[in-house]
């Protein structure tokens, strides 16, 4: 069991494990608090310029270059998650697929069984019938 955890899938079922797996992916990686350390950084930089007044756009470039990546890295997981979103709403159309198909089948099953059952009652009653007669 605890070897499913740390392969991240969950016990449950190997779908929900799938997208637990891929999901995870999306907790803070190494590259975004780089990303993070970087805005910090030209946050200082643009701060210090504007006190020794360099030109605004030469103490912005670098703000703009780490906000362009960070808005860059955004896109793609939001293309990502996408992707994931889309997969589950198939996933989850399949198995309402398959339940359905399920539930047809029992319902079939729950059908020939009571018909079995009044067959079996009727030629219980024949052979009683023909019991008494002779």
């Amino acid at each position: 069991a605890n070897r499913q955890r740390e392969d991240g899938w969950d016990a449950r079922s190997r779908t929900a494990g799938y997208f637990d797996n891929r999901l995870s992916r999306f907790q803070l990686t190494h590259d975004e608090r780089h990303l993070e350390r970087q805005l910090e950084w030209a946050k200082k930089m643009t701060s210090w310029a504007s006190t020794n007044e360099v030109p605004a756009e030469v103490a912005v470039t670098p703000m703009v270059r780490v906000l362009e990546a960070h808005v860059n890295k955004l896109k793609s997981k939001l293309d990502d998650l996408s992707g994931i979103t889309t997969e589950l709403r198939q996933a989850e159309a399949r198995s309402r697929m398959e339940a359905s198909k399920w539930k047809r089948a029992a319902d079939q099953a729950t059908a020939k069984a009571g018909q079995l059952q009044r067959e079996n009652e009727r030629l219980r009653e024949a052979a009683r019938q023909g019991a008494v007669q002779e």
